[in-house]
């Protein structure tokens, strides 16, 4: 008997076959708004010595040299929609067709170069102007250029299309500077929208007291011309203008004054006080007393040198009412002086960044004739023209108290636990704990000015004369 052998290799295709086209794809990331570019997979040849492109409606667009793997279609129409099939053929029959490939040509593109709208000059400093403008539509804009007029000359600096904002840097003090925007391809400039003007601030001169920290020793206890610096040392990895800072640590659990305090000359009726410092709260910080952050506090006495009590500015006012970040209180008008100020979304602490405070006060014990202001970044949130700011004719104010404290948490009142970077706001109960946690709180740029050693020569939006950022 024989037995048949089962051949198990597989048979060589058949030459005479027509093998189809199982894929055929649009290189969308080469679509033009006159091109079209398809690929394809292609199959075994068989007996195929060609392929054929052809159209939805079945028209023949273009026949290919057997193995071509790709075309390229020019001269559409932008933005109309195409739809392909491919088959294979040996000149005379062709194989079944693809699946269809369909793809819409891109719009022309838009070279036009539009000018940027709404240029304003903004925030400013001796030797900084903040611009800010509206971004038009890209057409073939890559970049900006602002120009600007300095002495005789124009200036310009180039940045990448996109931004809104730029900070001029450089400058004068104390002069007048004409700004504008322009959007260019690299080659030609749009038309210009509109200019500004604006002046940067004077150098301050006649204070009667200014401090960078820079001339501390880095690492150092802060000492004279300060007293009760205790937990403060001199940062040297990074202050404003310069690379120093003074740095106040807060220990977990403490309650006591932690900040540094500074001898004014003794101002009283009609008197008149501009402090302006720049701070930093670390990354995470927790505001958490019972009464809210204690963050610049002057203090009143009477002519015999009893105390009266503090007129305050508090950080984190949140705790509080609306909500605001920030408020005001003067220990010698009572519990009825208590004014919460700020918008919590605009002016709210961002830390790690050092925000600018001015703070201004004009002394007199008849409501109506003191004055309270405070800037928080060159915008004045507080205004108060209807308390008086003394307690009594001939009480003195002797002393800046920089940064305190964290309340003891006793008695029955809830307190708050505040943190600016969440925003949430917890009440707890009384605890005794002090500061939440270790933080560190930085100062910088500290001016003085009196109305005994003269006032600042800068003037704010509303012509308030200020120091300014």
């Amino acid at each position: 008997m024989s037995i048949d052998v089962i051949n198990t290799v597989a048979p060589t295709p058949f030459p005479g076959i027509l093998h189809p086209v199982l894929s055929l794809t649009v290189v969308t990331e080469a679509t033009t708004s006159d091109s079209i570019w398809l690929s394809w997979t292609l199959p075994e040849q068989g007996i195929a010595t060609h392929l054929r492109i052809y159209t939805d409606t079945h028209q023949l667009l273009v026949e290919l040299l057997w193995p071509t793997p790709e075309h390229q279609f020019l001269g559409l129409n932008p933005e109309q929609t195409y739809s392909y099939y491919i088959v294979t053929t040996d000149g005379l029959a062709e194989s079944a067709p693809s699946p269809l490939a369909t793809e819409t040509t891109l719009p022309i593109p838009d070279t036009s170069l539009y000018p940027p709208t709404n240029f304003t000059m903004g925030a400013v400093t001796t030797s900084t102007i903040q611009v800010s403008w509206t971004p038009p539509l890209q057409g073939g804009a890559t970049d900006y250029i602002i120009y600007w007029t300095d002495a005789g000359s124009t200036p310009s600096v180039t940045i990448p299309f996109g931004s809104s904002s730029y900070v001029i840097s450089n400058l004068q003090a104390g002069t007048p500077y004409t700004a504008w925007i322009v959007t260019t391809d690299g080659v030609n400039e749009s038309i210009i929208d509109g200019v500004d003007t604006k002046s940067t601030l004077t150098a301050q001169t006649g204070a009667f007291f200014s401090d960078d920290f820079e001339s501390y020793t880095a690492g150092a206890a802060l000492g004279t011309p300060y007293v009760d610096s205790f937990y403060t040392t001199v940062n040297g990895t990074g202050g404003v203008g310069g690379s120093q800072s003074a740095e106040i640590g807060f220990l977990s659990g403490i309650k006591d004054p932690p900040g540094f305090r500074k001898s004014i000359p003794t101002l009283s009726d009609n008197d008149e006080i501009w402090v302006r410092w720049r701070s930093k709260f670390q990354a995470g910080w927790l505001f958490n007393a019972s009464t809210g952050f204690k963050f610049l506090r002057i203090r009143e006495q009477r002519q015999d040198g009893s105390h009266v009590g503090y007129s305050d500015f508090y950080c984190a006012g949140s705790v509080y009412g609306d909500r605001a970040p920030y408020y005001y209180r003067n220990e010698g008008q009572g519990d009825t002086s208590k004014y919460s100020f700020g918008d919590k979304a605009l002016h709210d602490i961002d830390p790690g960044t050092y925000h600018t405070f001015e703070r201004y006060q004009k002394y007199s014990p008849i409501a109506g004739q003191g004055i309270t202001r405070i800037w928080f970044d060159g915008e004045l949130l507080y205004e108060n023209t209807t308390e008086a700011t003394l307690q009594a004719s001939g009480n003195e104010m002797i002393q800046l108290l920089f940064t305190t404290h964290f309340n003891p948490q006793t008695g029955t009142a809830p307190y708050y636990s505040y943190n600016p970077v969440t925003g949430a706001i917890v009440e707890n109960l009384p605890s005794g704990s002090g500061a939440p946690q270790n933080q560190t709180l930085n100062h910088d740029d500290v001016d003085i000015f009196t109305s005994l050693s003269g006032a600042p020569q800068n003037t704010d939006a509303a012509g308030n004369i200020y120091i300014g950022v």
